[in-house]
């Protein structure tokens, strides 16, 4: 079977991501190098598809899984927090940073086909953010692949002026605190 790709061209592929985590594909690979960028608007998304109950969790190598609550127990390792995922009661999406590092251990690989035939009928999704397209033949029919473009005109615009924003606030901060 060949590799589920989709090459999309758009900035940030809200509404492909939205159809895909709708129709029920319980893992996808997101190609992007903006780690922050990414994980901002999938909490947009999740946000909406969850109507703000959304429990979103992170995890990398270093610091292990990370929820609202701060650090879950026991998830530093890439099958312990892949346990985490598939045990999990709660609907969610868990963002997993750099797994394609551990992409070529087979209890990893293993792992990964558990989760997603515990995830296909579930409202939780995985979603693996890497800055290339590391996946083993194994895994073509389990992960979806989605190439994050970089941002476009109008998301740069919303960037742009929210830092302004931020800045004026802070510059607005200091001087009313220095005038005092």
């Amino acid at each position: 079977m060949p590799l589920q790709f989709f090459q999309v061209k758009m900035p940030f592929p809200t509404e492909a991501i939205e159809r895909f985590i709708t129709a029920g594909y319980p893992i996808l690979y997101l190609i992007s190098w903006e780690e922050e960028r990414i994980e901002n608007r999938l909490k947009l998304v999740g946000e909406k598809l969850y109507q703000g109950s959304l429990n979103f969790y992170t995890w990398s190598c270093t610091d292990g899984m990370r929820g609202e609550d701060g650090e879950v127990k026991e998830t530093g390792d890439a099958i312990q927090a892949l346990n985490k995922v598939i045990n999990d009661k709660k609907s969610g999406f868990y963002l997993f940073k750099d797994l394609h590092f551990f992409l070529n251990d087979p209890k990893v690989i293993r792992k990964l086909k558990d989760v997603y035939q515990k995830l296909r009928r579930t409202t939780k999704t995985l979603l693996i953010l890497s800055p290339s397209l590391i996946l083993p033949n194994e895994l073509d029919k389990e992960v979806t692949v989605i190439d994050v473009g970089l941002p476009d005109a109008d998301e740069a615009t919303i960037v742009f002026d929210s830092l302004v924003k931020s800045t004026s606030d802070k510059i607005r901060n200091t001087l009313t605190s220095e005038l005092k």
